[in-house]
């Protein structure tokens, strides 16, 4: 089996896991929650950081693809706030993929300084996005930096 065929069995990557999206433009939004569904994911969508944040005070997600780039909260803004409440409360972070139109290594840099644990350009590849989902999911707890 190749890869991409791999993605797309919906058992492979997601079955069993809460993945929260934050992306602001609806177009985007809408297209990646019925292909991360298609993996098998259950996806929330918000649609800013504050939305992200507000999202992550009573719920627990397995996954945050992070938009960087947002109106009121930016998303460098609302792993900040969120990689803080997981420090107080004693969390293990949770794994947190920058989504970005931005490509340069200097963007790379500042999104893993950032409290981000991958980063993903736009427009997203569903095989690429699926290859750091999964690797991400299969790191044990402890590996994960926030």
């Amino acid at each position: 089996m190749n890869s991409s065929t791999d993605l797309k069995n919906k058992n492979e990557i997601g079955t069993g896991y809460s993945l929260l999206l934050v992306e602001d433009d609806k177009t985007n939004q809408k297209l990646m929650v019925l292909q991360l569904s298609d993996l098998g994911f259950s996806v929330r969508a918000a649609s800013s950081g504050l939305e992200a944040v507000e999202a992550t005070n009573g719920l627990r997600f397995d996954i945050i693809l992070m938009d960087c780039e947002m109106p009121d909260v930016n998303g460098f803004e609302a792993v900040k706030v969120i990689r803080k409440k997981e420090i107080e409360k004693g969390l293990l972070p949770v794994p947190i993929i920058a989504l970005t139109g931005h490509s340069s290594e200097d963007i790379r840099e500042l999104c893993l300084r950032g409290g981000m644990n991958d980063f993903i350009t736009k427009p997203v590849e569903m095989e690429a996005l699926g290859k750091a989902i999964k690797h991400l999911l299969l790191l044990p707890a402890t590996k994960i930096q926030g």
